[in-house]
């Protein structure tokens, strides 16, 4: 069971016409972060990090909307992080839950 204390708080985001997020990791590589020290304190230098994400749609989408995971299978990165074409789709249905693991238990 995960501690109530590495929950972040609820986002809730609401897209207009032509919105969108880009691809994306949803976790912070220590790695990566090595000189900010405002990051490394918020991971704990990576041993409080986002392993897990859950999105819950609200609404029906007429069109597009879809959340994308363009490595899916085991893809190889992308080129272009805003090519919505390549990947797994999941399209958005009112009171569909997306749960995705941005870790790996190691």
């Amino acid at each position: 069971r995960v501690p109530r204390s590495h929950q972040e708080h609820i986002q809730v985001l609401r897209y207009g016409h032509t919105e969108k997020y880009s691809a994306h990791h949803d976790f912070f590589h220590p790695n990566n972060y090595k000189n900010d020290p405002g990051t490394m304190a918020l991971i704990e230098n990576g041993k409080k990090n986002r392993f897990a994400t859950v999105l819950w749609y609200l609404s029906d989408v007429e069109r597009g909307g879809h959340t994308i995971f363009p490595r899916a299978g085991g893809k190889a990165y992308p080129r272009d992080m805003n090519d919505c074409t390549k990947g797994l789709k999941v399209k958005p249905e009112m009171g569909k839950v997306l749960i995705f693991y941005s870790l790996q238990a190691n």
